[in-house]
Protein backbone atom coordinates (compact mmCIF):
# COMPACT_ATOMS: atom_id res chain seq x y z
CA UNK A 1 0.00 0.00 0.00
CA UNK A 2 1.43 3.38 -0.94
CA UNK A 3 -0.20 6.08 -0.49
CA UNK A 4 1.79 9.45 -1.79
CA UNK A 5 0.66 12.90 0.08
CA UNK A 6 2.07 16.50 -1.31
CA UNK A 7 5.10 17.42 0.53
CA UNK A 8 5.10 20.28 3.22
CA UNK A 9 3.16 18.30 6.10
CA UNK A 10 -0.59 18.63 4.88
CA UNK A 11 -0.81 15.12 5.19
CA UNK A 12 -3.60 14.93 2.75
CA UNK A 13 -4.35 11.83 0.92
CA UNK A 14 -4.40 11.89 -2.74
CA UNK A 15 -6.69 9.63 -4.05
CA UNK A 16 -9.15 9.15 -7.15
CA UNK A 17 -12.09 9.15 -5.25
CA UNK A 18 -13.58 11.35 -2.16
CA UNK A 19 -14.88 8.27 -0.22
CA UNK A 20 -13.59 4.90 0.15
CA UNK A 21 -15.11 1.71 2.15
CA UNK A 22 -13.09 -0.65 3.04
CA UNK A 23 -14.71 -3.84 4.04
CA UNK A 24 -12.41 -5.76 6.65
CA UNK A 25 -13.69 -8.95 5.80
CA UNK A 26 -11.49 -11.45 8.20
CA UNK A 27 -9.19 -9.02 8.88
CA UNK A 28 -10.59 -7.53 11.79
CA UNK A 29 -12.46 -10.07 14.45
CA UNK A 30 -15.33 -8.66 16.25
CA UNK A 31 -16.78 -9.51 19.31
CA UNK A 32 -17.01 -13.22 18.15
CA UNK A 33 -14.12 -15.09 16.62
CA UNK A 34 -14.02 -15.39 12.81
CA UNK A 35 -17.11 -12.67 12.78
CA UNK A 36 -16.48 -9.83 10.18
CA UNK A 37 -16.75 -5.91 11.44
CA UNK A 38 -19.11 -3.46 9.83
CA UNK A 39 -17.97 -1.67 7.06
CA UNK A 40 -15.85 1.31 7.54
CA UNK A 41 -15.96 4.70 5.08
CA UNK A 42 -12.84 6.40 5.18
CA UNK A 43 -13.01 9.79 3.60
CA UNK A 44 -9.51 10.49 1.67
CA UNK A 45 -9.25 14.46 0.32
CA UNK A 46 -8.98 15.46 3.81
CA UNK A 47 -6.75 16.71 6.53
CA UNK A 48 -5.89 13.11 8.68
CA UNK A 49 -5.49 13.53 12.01
CA UNK A 50 -4.36 10.66 15.03
CA UNK A 51 -6.19 9.98 18.37
CA UNK A 52 -5.32 12.97 19.82
CA UNK A 53 -5.60 15.41 17.14
CA UNK A 54 -2.76 16.56 15.24
CA UNK A 55 -1.95 16.21 12.36
CA UNK A 56 -1.15 12.59 10.46
CA UNK A 57 2.75 12.82 8.95
CA UNK A 58 3.25 9.53 7.15
CA UNK A 59 3.60 10.71 3.65
CA UNK A 60 4.60 8.39 0.62
CA UNK A 61 3.35 5.46 3.43
CA UNK A 62 3.35 2.06 3.65
CA UNK A 63 1.18 -0.27 5.63
CA UNK A 64 2.21 -3.79 7.56
CA UNK A 65 -0.58 -6.02 9.85
CA UNK A 66 0.27 -7.03 12.86
CA UNK A 67 -1.73 -9.31 15.44
CA UNK A 68 -4.93 -6.89 15.24
CA UNK A 69 -3.20 -3.85 14.15
CA UNK A 70 -2.31 -2.18 10.73
CA UNK A 71 1.12 -0.22 11.41
CA UNK A 72 0.75 2.90 8.74
CA UNK A 73 4.82 3.85 8.24
CA UNK A 74 5.79 7.40 6.64
CA UNK A 75 7.67 9.79 5.69
CA UNK A 76 8.05 13.20 8.29
CA UNK A 77 9.49 16.56 7.20
CA UNK A 78 11.14 19.30 8.28
CA UNK A 79 9.67 22.50 7.18
CA UNK A 80 12.19 22.64 4.18
CA UNK A 81 11.23 19.49 2.95
CA UNK A 82 13.96 17.41 4.63
CA UNK A 83 13.54 14.36 6.66
CA UNK A 84 12.67 14.63 10.32
CA UNK A 85 11.56 10.85 11.08
CA UNK A 86 9.88 7.86 9.98
CA UNK A 87 6.95 8.00 11.91
CA UNK A 88 4.41 5.20 12.79
CA UNK A 89 1.32 5.08 13.66
CA UNK A 90 -1.50 2.03 14.18
CA UNK A 91 -5.30 1.65 13.65
CA UNK A 92 -7.85 -1.58 13.86
CA UNK A 93 -10.28 -0.12 11.44
CA UNK A 94 -7.95 2.19 8.95
CA UNK A 95 -9.46 5.00 9.98
CA UNK A 96 -8.50 5.88 13.47
CA UNK A 97 -5.04 6.21 13.85
CA UNK A 98 -2.84 6.45 17.07
CA UNK A 99 0.52 8.11 16.76
CA UNK A 100 3.34 5.10 17.60
CA UNK A 101 6.68 6.02 17.55
CA UNK A 102 9.10 8.06 14.90
CA UNK A 103 11.31 4.77 14.73
CA UNK A 104 13.83 6.54 12.89
CA UNK A 105 15.32 10.24 13.01
CA UNK A 106 17.77 12.39 12.08
CA UNK A 107 20.20 11.15 14.93
CA UNK A 108 19.56 7.44 13.94
CA UNK A 109 22.89 8.07 11.46
CA UNK A 110 25.36 10.77 10.44
CA UNK A 111 24.13 10.71 6.85
CA UNK A 112 20.56 10.86 8.12
CA UNK A 113 21.41 14.50 9.61
CA UNK A 114 20.63 16.23 6.15
CA UNK A 115 18.88 13.74 4.25
CA UNK A 116 15.88 13.07 2.38
CA UNK A 117 14.30 9.60 2.87
CA UNK A 118 11.30 8.44 1.17
CA UNK A 119 8.83 5.66 0.55
CA UNK A 120 9.76 3.93 3.67
CA UNK A 121 8.26 0.36 3.78
CA UNK A 122 8.51 -2.28 6.11
CA UNK A 123 8.03 -6.47 6.24
CA UNK A 124 8.97 -9.27 9.09
CA UNK A 125 11.17 -11.43 8.02
CA UNK A 126 10.36 -14.56 10.57
CA UNK A 127 13.48 -16.43 10.14
CA UNK A 128 15.50 -13.47 11.67
CA UNK A 129 12.16 -12.15 14.23
CA UNK A 130 13.20 -8.57 12.49
CA UNK A 131 11.28 -6.10 10.79
CA UNK A 132 13.17 -4.57 8.08
CA UNK A 133 12.42 -1.08 6.25
CA UNK A 134 13.32 -0.31 2.98
CA UNK A 135 13.51 3.60 1.80
CA UNK A 136 14.63 6.03 -1.17
CA UNK A 137 17.40 8.30 0.60
CA UNK A 138 19.08 11.56 -0.92
CA UNK A 139 21.53 13.77 0.45
CA UNK A 140 18.52 16.69 1.28
CA UNK A 141 20.26 19.13 -1.34
CA UNK A 142 19.60 17.04 -4.95
CA UNK A 143 18.44 13.88 -5.94
CA UNK A 144 21.24 12.77 -7.50
CA UNK A 145 22.27 9.88 -5.25
CA UNK A 146 19.31 7.74 -5.93
CA UNK A 147 19.95 5.04 -2.84
CA UNK A 148 18.56 2.60 -1.68
CA UNK A 149 18.62 2.71 2.18
CA UNK A 150 17.65 -0.20 5.05
CA UNK A 151 17.27 -0.38 8.63
CA UNK A 152 15.38 -3.01 10.84
CA UNK A 153 13.89 -3.94 14.46
CA UNK A 154 13.35 -6.09 16.68
CA UNK A 155 9.75 -4.92 17.09
CA UNK A 156 7.04 -3.13 14.78
CA UNK A 157 7.13 0.60 16.29
CA UNK A 158 10.40 0.04 18.34
CA UNK A 159 13.57 2.47 17.37
CA UNK A 160 14.96 0.99 14.20
CA UNK A 161 18.55 0.37 13.51
CA UNK A 162 19.60 2.36 10.30
CA UNK A 163 22.25 -0.22 8.34
CA UNK A 164 23.36 2.19 5.68
CA UNK A 165 22.28 3.35 1.98
CA UNK A 166 23.93 2.09 -1.26
CA UNK A 167 22.74 1.69 -5.51
CA UNK A 168 21.87 -1.76 -5.93
CA UNK A 169 25.05 -4.10 -6.91
CA UNK A 170 26.97 -0.67 -6.92
CA UNK A 171 25.67 0.60 -10.49
CA UNK A 172 21.55 0.92 -10.66
CA UNK A 173 19.59 4.30 -9.41
CA UNK A 174 17.02 3.09 -6.45
CA UNK A 175 14.22 5.86 -6.33
CA UNK A 176 10.79 5.21 -5.29
CA UNK A 177 10.70 1.62 -3.69
CA UNK A 178 8.37 -1.04 -2.59
CA UNK A 179 8.52 -4.62 -1.06
CA UNK A 180 6.97 -7.82 -1.99
CA UNK A 181 7.16 -10.76 1.09
CA UNK A 182 6.03 -14.19 -1.31
CA UNK A 183 5.73 -16.33 1.49
CA UNK A 184 8.66 -15.64 2.44
CA UNK A 185 10.87 -15.24 -0.07
CA UNK A 186 11.12 -10.98 -0.15
CA UNK A 187 11.81 -8.50 -3.24
CA UNK A 188 12.44 -4.87 -3.42
CA UNK A 189 10.99 -3.03 -6.64
CA UNK A 190 12.76 0.69 -7.27
CA UNK A 191 12.99 2.92 -10.21
CA UNK A 192 15.85 3.10 -11.40
CA UNK A 193 17.99 4.82 -14.88
CA UNK A 194 16.39 8.27 -13.92
CA UNK A 195 13.04 6.57 -13.52
CA UNK A 196 13.17 5.12 -16.94
CA UNK A 197 12.65 1.68 -15.12
CA UNK A 198 11.17 -0.69 -12.60
CA UNK A 199 13.86 -2.84 -11.23
CA UNK A 200 12.67 -6.01 -8.99
CA UNK A 201 15.14 -7.72 -6.85
CA UNK A 202 15.11 -10.79 -4.60
CA UNK A 203 16.49 -10.21 -1.02
CA UNK A 204 18.95 -11.79 0.81
CA UNK A 205 17.72 -14.33 3.37
CA UNK A 206 18.05 -11.29 6.24
CA UNK A 207 16.13 -9.21 4.12
CA UNK A 208 18.76 -6.66 4.13
CA UNK A 209 20.80 -6.59 1.17
CA UNK A 210 19.42 -7.55 -2.55
CA UNK A 211 20.63 -10.92 -4.26
CA UNK A 212 20.04 -10.78 -7.53
CA UNK A 213 18.59 -8.37 -9.76
CA UNK A 214 15.66 -10.81 -11.50
CA UNK A 215 13.57 -8.11 -13.38
CA UNK A 216 13.49 -5.25 -15.36
CA UNK A 217 9.89 -4.14 -15.57
CA UNK A 218 8.22 -2.16 -17.87
CA UNK A 219 11.60 -0.88 -19.31
CA UNK A 220 11.89 2.51 -20.83
CA UNK A 221 8.42 3.63 -19.51
CA UNK A 222 9.15 6.23 -17.08
CA UNK A 223 7.04 4.69 -13.74
CA UNK A 224 7.49 5.23 -10.76
CA UNK A 225 5.32 4.53 -7.14
CA UNK A 226 5.41 0.47 -7.42
CA UNK A 227 2.94 -1.57 -5.73
CA UNK A 228 3.06 -5.09 -5.47
CA UNK A 229 0.05 -7.30 -4.19
CA UNK A 230 -1.52 -10.56 -4.77
CA UNK A 231 -5.39 -11.62 -4.84
CA UNK A 232 -6.31 -15.40 -5.09
CA UNK A 233 -4.02 -16.61 -8.05
CA UNK A 234 -3.28 -13.57 -9.70
CA UNK A 235 -0.38 -10.93 -8.97
CA UNK A 236 -0.63 -7.42 -9.90
CA UNK A 237 1.64 -4.32 -9.80
CA UNK A 238 0.51 -0.77 -10.03
CA UNK A 239 2.74 2.20 -11.05
CA UNK A 240 1.57 5.64 -11.57
CA UNK A 241 3.09 7.84 -14.37
CA UNK A 242 6.29 10.14 -13.69
CA UNK A 243 4.70 13.26 -14.24
CA UNK A 244 5.53 15.18 -10.76
CA UNK A 245 2.27 16.48 -8.55
CA UNK A 246 0.00 16.32 -12.17
CA UNK A 247 -2.39 13.92 -12.22
CA UNK A 248 -1.56 10.85 -14.92
CA UNK A 249 -3.38 7.50 -15.48
CA UNK A 250 -2.32 4.50 -13.43
CA UNK A 251 -1.19 1.72 -15.13
CA UNK A 252 -1.17 -2.13 -13.76
CA UNK A 253 0.06 -5.44 -14.98
CA UNK A 254 -1.11 -8.92 -13.45
CA UNK A 255 0.46 -12.57 -13.37
CA UNK A 256 -1.17 -15.82 -13.01
CA UNK A 257 0.68 -17.80 -9.91
CA UNK A 258 1.93 -21.05 -10.15
CA UNK A 259 3.76 -23.23 -7.80
CA UNK A 260 5.93 -24.75 -10.59
CA UNK A 261 9.07 -22.44 -10.23
CA UNK A 262 11.21 -24.57 -13.15
CA UNK A 263 8.64 -23.61 -16.08
CA UNK A 264 8.76 -20.38 -17.89
CA UNK A 265 6.24 -17.94 -16.96
CA UNK A 266 2.98 -16.56 -18.75
CA UNK A 267 3.37 -12.77 -19.77
CA UNK A 268 2.32 -10.21 -17.52
CA UNK A 269 -0.75 -8.56 -18.81
CA UNK A 270 -0.37 -4.71 -18.97
CA UNK A 271 -2.95 -2.15 -18.85
CA UNK A 272 -2.73 0.83 -22.29
CA UNK A 273 -0.36 3.30 -20.86
CA UNK A 274 -0.86 6.99 -20.41
CA UNK A 275 -0.79 9.27 -23.43
CA UNK A 276 -0.16 12.06 -20.71
CA UNK A 277 3.66 10.38 -20.18
CA UNK A 278 6.38 13.10 -19.10
CA UNK A 279 9.03 11.73 -21.67
CA UNK A 280 8.02 12.73 -25.31
CA UNK A 281 9.24 9.24 -26.59
CA UNK A 282 11.93 10.53 -28.96
CA UNK A 283 9.61 13.35 -29.47
CA UNK A 284 7.03 11.46 -31.38
CA UNK A 285 3.40 12.70 -30.70
CA UNK A 286 2.80 9.07 -30.89
CA UNK A 287 1.93 7.17 -27.31
CA UNK A 288 4.39 4.23 -26.74
CA UNK A 289 3.23 0.67 -27.09
CA UNK A 290 3.05 -1.11 -23.93
CA UNK A 291 5.58 -3.08 -22.86
CA UNK A 292 5.63 -6.88 -21.13
CA UNK A 293 7.76 -8.78 -19.47
CA UNK A 294 8.45 -12.59 -18.97
CA UNK A 295 8.51 -14.13 -15.64
CA UNK A 296 9.18 -17.38 -14.06
CA UNK A 297 5.97 -18.72 -12.27
CA UNK A 298 5.31 -18.74 -8.78
CA UNK A 299 6.82 -15.46 -8.11
CA UNK A 300 7.83 -11.78 -9.38
CA UNK A 301 10.90 -13.21 -11.37
CA UNK A 302 11.54 -13.36 -14.89
CA UNK A 303 13.17 -16.39 -16.78
CA UNK A 304 17.14 -16.40 -17.58
CA UNK A 305 16.11 -17.32 -21.06
CA UNK A 306 12.86 -14.67 -21.77
CA UNK A 307 14.16 -11.04 -22.23
CA UNK A 308 12.14 -8.24 -21.49
CA UNK A 309 10.10 -7.28 -24.50
CA UNK A 310 10.82 -3.23 -24.16
CA UNK A 311 8.51 -0.42 -25.38
CA UNK A 312 9.32 0.58 -29.06
CA UNK A 313 10.22 4.22 -27.50
CA UNK A 314 13.84 3.74 -27.13
CA UNK A 315 15.43 6.95 -26.27
CA UNK A 316 18.29 5.72 -23.51
CA UNK A 317 21.73 6.19 -23.25
CA UNK A 318 23.58 3.03 -24.87
CA UNK A 319 26.33 3.88 -22.39
CA UNK A 320 23.67 2.55 -19.45
CA UNK A 321 25.26 -0.70 -17.97
CA UNK A 322 22.98 -4.26 -18.59
CA UNK A 323 21.32 -5.10 -15.83
CA UNK A 324 23.87 -7.48 -13.85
Amino acid sequence: MGWKTRPGGTGRLLAAGLALTVALAATVLGPAAGALAAPVTVTNGTQFTDTTGAVVHAHGGGVLKVGDYYYWFGENRNPDNTFRAVSVYRSTDLRTWEFRNNVLTQSSAAELRVSNIERPKVIYNAATGRFVMWMHKENGSDYNEARAAVASSSTVDGAYTYHGSFRPFGQHMSRDITLYNDNGTAYMISAADDNYDLNIYRLTSDYLNVATLVGNFWDGAHREAPAMFKRGSTYFLLTSGATGWSPNQARYATRPASRDRGAAGPTWATAPRSTRSRRSCCRSRAPPAPATSIWVTGGPERGAAQPTTPSTCGCRSASRPPPA
